[in-house]
Parts: C-alpha cells; sequence; structure tokens
C-alpha cells in the first residue's frame, strides 16, 4: 500500500469516524500491540472467584406452556433443529447447516493474535479469516434449541 493511500484511508476515517472514535480505535490497537488485554484477562482469571450458588432471576415456563406457546408448526421445527445438532451440525449466523466444530487440530492461540495476524485463522477455516468463525460455534447459542427440546420431550438425546 503506498504513503499516499494510507494517508487517504486516514483522512477518509477522520472525517467518517471523527476525532474521538479514531483516538479510541488507535488506543485499542495499541493495547492490541503491547499485550494489554491478554495481561488483563489473566489477571482477571486468577482473581476470579467460584461461583456457589444459583440464583434465578425469572421462572421458566413449564413443559406443556412451551408447547402451547411453540404451537406444532414451532415443535416440529425446534425437535428438527434440535435433531440436526445432535447430528453434529449447527446453524451459524442463522444461515446454513454446518458442522459444528469445538476442537481444532492445532493448539488455539489467544484472540489478539488473530486480531493482529488474521492469517493464522487460515489453517483453522478455509473461509474468510475472521475469528468470529472461531467464537460462534463456543457461543453456544445452539444450547438454547436442546434445551427447548429436551424440555419438552425429556429425550435425552437433547441433554
Amino acid at each position: 500500500m503506498s504513503h499516499f493511500s494510507r494517508v487517504g484511508i486516514a483522512l477518509k476515517a477522520f472525517f467518517q469516524l471523527g476525532p474521538r472514535l479514531l483516538a479510541l480505535n488507535a488506543l485499542y490497537r495499541f493495547g492490541l500491540r503491547i499485550g494489554h488485554f491478554q495481561r488483563v484477562e489473566k489477571r482477571e482469571l486468577e482473581n476470579r472467584r467460584p461461583v456457589s450458588a444459583h440464583y434465578s432471576l425469572f421462572s421458566l415456563p413449564n413443559r406443556e406452556q412451551l408447547k402451547n406457546v411453540l404451537g406444532r408448526d414451532g415443535l416440529q421445527t425446534l425437535l428438527a433443529g434440535a435433531d440436526e445438532i445432535v447430528g453434529g451440525k449447527f446453524r451459524r449466523f442463522g444461515g446454513e447447516a454446518v458442522p459444528l466444530q469445538l476442537t481444532f487440530d492445532q493448539p488455539l492461540r489467544h484472540w489478539t493474535e488473530y486480531e493482529l495476524h488474521p492469517q493464522l485463522l487460515s489453517p483453522l477455516y478455509s473461509q474468510v479469516p475472521d475469528i468470529k468463525f472461531i467464537w460462534e460455534p463456543a457461543r453456544f447459542g445452539w444450547a438454547f434449541t436442546l434445551g427447548r427440546a429436551y424440555t419438552i420431550t425429556q429425550d435425552e438425546k437433547y441433554a
């Protein structure tokens, strides 16, 4: 990339984002480069205390209430989705079903390394190198589908 195009991009960013957002982005990138986020996360993990009790903020619907809310079509859709997950696939970002991959052939690195060097993602995913492809299965959004299916059916395959 030429010097002129970098200056053009910087000017465009300044005018579109403004000085405050541009400064925050620069601060974020500086934190990535000096390892700030890795140090903070390590310190938080070391100081974390185990959770000793479960507190519910709201009550969950019982099986019959859930069936009534879903209706027949909703129940069929739920169970089809749960069966898909049990079969090893999930719908990443609500799209087509893809294999649910929670482990990799190589050790994962800290997220900041992928942010600084996106090419490190290529061996993990052949798609566009973006950390969200690693994060999405690990967010466990698909687990809610299994939880609802188990609540309604009590079928151990969903547990």
